[in-house]
């Protein structure tokens, strides 16, 4: 086999797409991605692995905000949620780590010393 299988390539196929929804205010379509990225990840990785632990982050973010944003009324143009990077990314890109990250330590995630430069 090779590195990703195609259980491990589609979960993170519905999470990056969910990651897009969400930019573009789709937020029922992105938390429909996300809760397939979720069922993917927990049959591929488990629901204790950290990659399935960090697009279940994902999604409960994504519920709150879209729980804010129907509460505020807000339509295209909110604000932005993560700084550009979704934990995921840091998962899958140690050298893209991002605070998230930091919250895993102990799980034994290797992040690389002085990465993260300015934002964009």
């Amino acid at each position: 086999g090779g590195a990703m299988d195609d259980g491990s390539i589609m979960a993170i196929a519905w999470h990056n797409m969910a990651v897009e929804q969400e930019h573009l205010q789709m937020l029922d379509a992105s938390l429909h991605s996300y809760e397939q990225a979720v069922l993917v990840a927990e049959k591929e990785w488990g629901a204790g692995h950290i990659k399935t632990l960090a697009i279940k982050h994902s999604l409960e973010e994504a519920r709150t905000k879209a729980t804010q944003r129907r509460a505020a009324g807000k339509g295209p143009g909110g604000a932005h949620g993560t700084a550009g990077a979704s934990p995921l990314d840091s998962v899958l890109n140690p050298a893209s780590a991002t605070s998230f990250v930091n919250n895993f330590r102990q799980s034994g995630i290797k992040t690389a010393a002085g990465a993260g430069g300015g934002k964009g």
